[in-house]
């Protein structure tokens, strides 16, 4: 059902965020929330209860919990510094708490010169937590603009919170497999988890962080082959399904491929499969 209730939003920073939906409340750690911070205006949409709009950056709401801790605004350039220290801050993932949790997100580990590392102590609010990180680049040039951060505890197959830090006007991604591994045929999805359950059928794949990023993903020169993972949601679908027909007039071969059950990703399927 569509709601046209405004949902408690943080002030976060420029970029994408998944964040519990304060109007149908499944928990803090849901992520049915999806949130974009642009310079001027905050875009909201809850992929469960239909909830969607958008508002100027000074008539957002403010949490009210005092055990909330929630990032300043900052500049584009503050914003990559910071980035960049966190990124630098990052180690392997093999044989930590992060390969661990992908383990049991059912996705397939990326090799060591991806793009994703793990991070033992990235501060969450109050606290210091272990994250996956992303390393945030533009596509075409592959140019360093930000992190992409998913906090998880130990154990759990779920993440705490996902946060983007920086951005840029260019289209951007995450690149799981290293540029030199992708020669003719590329697959994208929208979620680093997304991405990776999808590696176990086409590899190599980057995340695009969301569905925003995947409408704007540009024609990459020599690719003929390109296999988009969407989320089975109205943004998700018409980004995948517009991305495939751009590729298909460029003369390369593109699917559009997402589940079958409304609200859930490639990664969604891959855990039911494993429970059955």
């Amino acid at each position: 059902m569509l709601t046209t209730d405004t949902p408690v939003i943080p002030t976060l920073d420029i970029g994408h965020h998944r964040l519990p939906c304060s109007i149908c409340d499944k928990g803090k750690h849901d992520t049915a929330l999806s949130v974009t911070v642009e310079s001027d205006r905050v875009i909201w949409c809850c992929f469960r209860c239909g909830s969607k709009g958008a508002k100027g950056r000074d008539g957002i709401g403010r949490a009210t919990s005092a055990s909330r801790r929630v990032e300043r605004p900052t500049s584009p350039s503050d914003a990559r510094e910071r980035a960049l220290r966190i990124w630098n801050q990052c180690i392997g993932l093999r044989g930590t708490l992060g390969e661990s949790y992908l383990r049991l997100r059912c996705c397939v580990i990326p090799p060591a010169d991806g793009d994703l590392r793990f991070h033992p102590g990235l501060r969450f609010e109050d606290r210091a937590l272990p994250a996956l990180v992303g390393r945030v680049t533009t596509v075409t040039s592959n140019q360093f603009v930000g992190v992409h951060r998913i906090w998880i505890e130990p154990g759990s197959p779920r993440a705490i919170s996902k946060r983007r830090l920086g951005g840029s006007e260019e289209p951007v991604c995450i690149r799981l497999w290293p540029d030199e591994d992708v020669e003719q045929g590329l697959a994208i999805a929208e979620g680093v988890e997304s991405a990776l359950a999808a590696a176990s059928k086409f590899t190599p794949v980057w995340a695009t962080v969301d569905a925003g990023q995947m409408a704007k993903f540009p024609i990459l020169p020599g690719l003929s082959e390109l296999a988009i993972f969407a989320d089975h949601d109205p943004v998700g679908i018409a980004a995948a399904q517009d991305l495939r027909e751009r590729y298909q007039l460029a003369g390369a071969r593109a699917r559009a491929i997402y589940p079958r059950e409304p609200g859930t990703d490639i990664n969604d399927v891959a855990q039911l499969e494993r429970r059955a």
